[in-house]
């Protein structure tokens, strides 16, 4: 009787996991990534589930591969290798620990090969405009901040300059909204291409202190932006708090209200950013953000400059 009990309930988890594979495709096919991860999560409560997603994934950027969509197909290179590595590090033995990192290795080895090359952004640990003087840091700011909240970011901005704030969210905005679908966007007069161009602005009044102008209005105003739940809204809400971020640095030198609430609205700005793009954002994120503190604790640069142009120059693509 015990035995037939067992099978009975071996055979049931087995089902239900056949039922979360087929979920998870679904929502892998609509872009609805993190309801991938949970459909598989809910279901398998051991290390492998990390190997499941992390092949979801490496399906994904071979279909991606197929329909020449480069930039999401290395997100979901990126998706997946990330994956592999939390594999590797749940490992609760160090028997353990060597076999899954090598089981990790041959996984991001197969996927570089699939890809045909490393994408940019995992090519190196750390961009070549940050300086090897900030690799402690970033490996310290990487423990605290690579959940997928980042629930201690606001603690770190507060020793940004408010121009850097500024910078760090439009950065990153500018990462998460290759996730908009165009079709969620509710108003005419938003287009991904506008929103992108709003956060360019304020990457170049970061550099310059220019006023704003009418950036603002630009991206708020009454009724959202995009459907609540749509593919990019995160990106699009993302979008409106750049906005808000760069009216109050250009106000802090009058008001000082207006500094918390540029680094409030700059932390609202790479929440959401991050919710949309998930480790594509994160990673750059927690590299541009220890660059930043680097240069503010070494008194390169002061709570109101202006961020110069050799710091993190390229807009990201």
């Amino acid at each position: 009787m015990e035995h037939e009990q067992a099978e009975q309930k071996a055979a049931a988890r087995a089902e239900r996991w056949r039922v979360a594979l087929i979920d998870a495709e679904y929502f892998e096919k609509m872009g609805r990534l993190e309801e991938a991860e949970r459909a598989l999560l809910a279901e398998n409560d051991t290390i492998f589930v990390a190997m499941a997603i992390a092949d979801m994934y490496q399906r994904r950027m071979m279909r991606l591969m197929e329909e020449a969509d480069k930039p999401r197909a290395e997100d979901a290179y990126r998706r997946s290798r990330d994956w592999a590595n939390r594999f590797a590090s749940w490992a609760t033995s160090g028997g353990e620990g060597a076999a899954n990192s090598e089981v990790r290795d041959r996984h991001i080895e197969g996927l570089a090969a699939a890809l045909g090359y490393t994408p940019p952004e995992v090519a190196g640990a750390v961009p070549e405009s940050i300086p090897a003087s900030v690799r402690a840091e970033r490996s310290a700011l990487a423990i605290e901040l690579n959940s997928r909240e980042m629930v201690t970011i606001e603690k770190h901005l507060v020793d940004v300059p408010v121009w850097g704030c500024v910078l760090l969210a439009a950065r990153a905005t500018l990462r998460a909204l290759r996730y908009v679908d165009e079709s969620s966007m509710t108003r005419a007069r938003f287009t991904r291409d506008g929103l992108k161009d709003a956060c360019l602005r304020a990457m170049h009044c970061a550099r310059t202190g220019e006023s704003p102008g009418t950036l603002n209005t630009s991206v708020t105003g009454e009724g959202p932006i995009s459907r609540s739940g749509s593919s990019g809204h995160a990106a699009c809400v993302a979008a409106g708090w750049v906005a808000d971020a760069l009216s109050a640095a250009a106000a802090s030198l009058d008001f000082s209200a207006a500094e918390t609430a540029c680094r409030n609205s700059s932390e609202k700005a790479i929440r959401h950013a991050v919710a949309a793009g998930g480790d594509a954002v994160r990673g750059p994120a927690i590299q541009e953000l220890a660059l930043m503190l680097h240069l503010a604790r070494t008194g390169k640069l002061g709570t109101y400059d202006v961020i110069p142009a050799d710091v993190l120059p390229q807009a990201p693509a």
